[in-house]
């Protein structure tokens, strides 16, 4: 008879710690360990009872909620239900594969051996075994080091590896099916690919446990052996549409985690720089947008709006933003660092150059692509990560390179400089900031205190459209919309292979379907080499002749049938140059709205003095009192008290106002709003009876600009311009030039709006007893 598997022999070991309350973990944690208890106990997890919408476990936890500690004690959870004697920890890549190895941490001894060093091990510091149970066996399976560990391949316990190379000795057949009992599967919203089940239908005596922070894939397949359900919902325009999501058997987001009074988690903020318009260069032209025009151009035109993008003047002040949000954090003395998200390579090396012009960051930015020199086995640059988690780089600038597996607690300011349309990208890119880490956590309400350890940060640009993504993130998305006519077409044109072999020399491609392809279209065909890697051809589209067939420039290679084609990225020219943002101010968003950091700053500062708003807006006491109904004196006290305070209030943004144009183009305050009173005069000015080029008002001054009215002007349009800044200049007693802050400018502007709405009235009275 055989011996019991080294977890069955331990299982109630754990099963009982469990019950009697022993161990250290979160209520959460020990609720997911029960539930997967229940299910092994009432035979949901046998393998003879899996079909396509049921036999695995679908368990969901949110980054950084302790997903480690429910992963390795699964097996011991399920131990006396399983058949086989062995488990497989299995990953998505090998990043993620070296991150569960980590989880077991040892250190090497002499001859060859290794020590583990339990202690660390989350199953002993949860309590979950004691010190007198001994640790599993554990052997890491990948493609460097099989030569040497393949004879162990039967003397462990847990086998921990990544799809590709497990798919590669399920092919050839060096595992024995029979001795896996369990599969575990890390980051499981990978598991609908064909690839994962060939490796569950091989290892058809297993049972399967699959553990995610993501409820959906980016390209809404469903995952095998779990059930989704469909719901009608109906949305805010009142249209009814069906939404499905897949059927957890325990959840805990992250959402769930900000609701605790114990935080496992950081708080995160968004704040994004908000521009009231755009210069951008067009054919020689400078072109002023307002924001809402450019929005409109940036959905139509997209490779317009990624030179926008690109351009230093659109990503410095969200650089210089985050660099103040990092050196407050660092104050502190935690090793907090930043995480930028880039459009594409060239965009990342001149981000780069451009943190490098910081003093804080100066030599210390790490930068990692697809095109990168070092790669590790996944094509990732190991190297650089391992600076970034040391703090010898504290700025990491990457191109969709940081996501699943990327785990640096300190990694607490994300700078988002790039266009994400996915729910799943921007978990992702927010996921990596909001693990926990020692220090402080900022209070409940307080979404500016940027300085707390436990604070997380997004600094982005609110053009880049990443707002309703947050917003996503943080309320979680729990269905998605069945759209089958769309989706059923997406399938046609992502399933795009050639339906006959292409010789080299052709001119014709066959392939299954033309739809979406033009003449002038590239089309990328992706070919397997000897070694298993893709090669990529680029076919030019000379015509498309059929719903089947496409003329081609031909190449000299022999590509086979049932190879993928896809149409390549549009690659439009454009001869826009962006310059800058008119007006740029800062936000924070708070419970789904915007709030200025100049509205913050009050709001802090009526918090300190123990004051409110009533729904008027007017200043109240907790009692209700009217501080416009207190004495003069005491009024003009709390005022400049309430001002005291504002100023004192600590966030990194100082200057609520920006304008950011770089170079000769730079305009300050000061031209901002000259111009704004420019514009009305030249509104005005159209009312003269005899046009804006006319003398009228020169020849018959009108009596509202009589004691501002000198003699230098040639025209109607010049005298308006020059009583106007003369009436703000009295008003003010500073010349234009003097004005400096914000303040000071909006009192100037409102004095001018005031006297042009006074000329405004006379002239259409003057145009009318003339019989205009």
């Amino acid at each position: 008879m055989n011996s019991p598997s080294y977890f069955h022999q331990y299982s109630s070991t754990v099963i009982q710690r469990l019950y009697n309350h022993k161990t250290k973990l979160y209520p959460h944690q020990q609720d997911a360990l029960l539930k997967l208890f229940e299910m092994g106990a009432n035979g949901e997890l046998l393998p003879e009872n899996r079909q396509a919408d049921s036999g695995a476990a679908f368990f969901l936890v949110g980054v950084g909620c302790g997903k480690t500690v429910i992963l390795q004690a699964a097996p011991y959870i399920l131990g006396r239900f399983v058949q086989g004697k062995q488990v497989i920890f299995l990953s998505h890549n090998c990043t993620l594969r070296q991150r569960v190895m980590e989880d077991f941490p040892s250190r090497k001894l002499p001859k060859g051996k290794v020590e583990p060093l339990l202690a660390e091990w989350e199953l002993y510091k949860r309590g979950l075994l004691d010190e007198t149970t001994p640790p599993p066996q554990i052997l890491e399976l990948s493609a460097e080091s099989y030569s040497d560990v393949s004879f162990l391949l039967e003397k462990v316990d847990i086998l921990v590896t990544n799809w590709q190379f497990l798919k590669n000795l399920v092919s050839r057949g060096d595992i024995n099916p029979e001795n896996i009992g369990l599969i575990v599967v890390d980051e499981a919203h990978h598991s609908a690919a064909s690839s994962y089940r060939s490796i569950f239908n091989y290892f058809k005596h297993a049972s399967l446990v699959f553990l995610t922070g993501t409820r959906h894939r980016g390209d809404r397949e469903d995952l095998p052996y779990v059930r989704y359900v469909v719901e009608q919902c109906e949305e805010l325009n009142g249209q009814t549409v069906l939404k499905k999501a897949p059927r957890t058997d325990f959840e805990f987001t992250i959402q769930d985690a900000w609701k605790l009074k114990t935080p496992i988690i950081k708080r995160i903020t968004f704040s994004p720089a908000k521009s009231e318009g755009f210069k951008v260069e067009e054919d020689g032209n400078q072109i002023e947008y307002t924001a809402e025009k450019f929005y409109e151009k940036a959905e139509k035109e997209r490779s317009w709006f990624q030179e926008c993008i690109l351009a230093d003047s659109f990503c410095q002040p969200v650089l210089d933003r985050a660099v103040e949000v990092l050196e407050l954090k660092r104050k502190g003395g935690e090793p907090h660092r930043m995480i930028i998200r880039a459009l594409n390579i060239k965009h990342a090396y001149r981000l780069r150059e451009l943190c490098e012009n910081y003093p804080l960051l100066n030599g210390r930015v790490g930068l990692v692509h697809s095109a990168n020199d070092e790669y590790d086995p996944e094509g990732r640059p190991s190297e650089i990560f391992s600076k970034f988690a040391k703090d010898e780089y504290i700025a990491l600038i990457h191109v969709s390179m940081v996501g699943e597996g990327f785990n640096v607690p300190y990694a607490s300011v994300s700078v988002p400089l790039c266009i994400m349309r996915s729910t799943q990208k921007a978990e992702q890119e927010f996921g990596r900031i909001i693990r926990k880490v020692n220090g402080t956590y900022p209070k409940a309400n307080d979404w500016g205190d940027f300085q707390s350890d436990n604070s997380a940060v997004v600094v982005t640009h609110e053009a880049l459209g990443i707002s309703e993504l947050f917003e996503q993130f943080i309320q979680g998305e729990e269905h998605i919309v069945i759209e089958d006519e769309l989706v059923a077409e997406a399938d046609v044109i992502r399933n795009r292979t050639l339906q006959d072999d292409y010789q080299a020399g052709d001119t014709v491609l066959c392939l299954n379907n033309t739809d979406g392809l033009s003449d002038g279209d590239e089309i990328l065909v992706r070919v397997p080499d000897s070694k298993g890697e893709e090669q990529t051809f680029v076919f030019s589209v000379e015509r498309v002749l059929d719903d089947k067939t496409v003329e081609v420039f031909p190449l000299l290679v022999d590509i086979p049938q049932g190879s993928s084609a896809r149409k390549a990225a549009s690659r439009e020219e454009n001869s826009s140059e962006f310059i800058g943002h008119l007006g740029l101010r800062w936000y924070l968003r708070v419970n789904g709205k915007d709030v200025s950091i100049e509205e913050y700053r009050r709001q802090k500062a009526l918090e300190q003095r123990e004051l409110t708003r009533n729904e008027k807006g007017e200043i109240v006491t907790l009692q209700g009192q009217k501080i416009q109904d207190l004495d003069p004196t005491i009024r003009k006290m709390v005022i400049d008290l309430l001002t005291q305070e504002e100023e004192k209030v600590d966030i990194p943004f100082q200057n609520i106002e920006v304008v950011a144009l770089p170079g000769q183009s730079k305009k300050g305050l000061q031209e901002y709003h000259r111009k704004r009173i420019q514009k009305a005069v030249i509104d005005i000015s159209s009312l003269a009876v005899d046009g804006r080029r006319g003398r009228d008002l020169i020849n018959n001054p009108l009596e509202s600009l009589k004691e501002y009215t000198g003699r230098t002007a040639s025209d109607n349009e010049k005298l308006l311009h020059e009583s106007i800044f003369r009436c703000v200049k009295r008003k003010t007693d500073r010349k234009w030039s003097d004005h400096k802050t914000e303040e000071e400018f909006e009192a100037a502007v409102q004095i001018a709006f005031e006297k042009i709405e006074e000329v405004r009235e006379e002239l259409k009275a003057r145009r009318k007893s003339r019989g205009f």
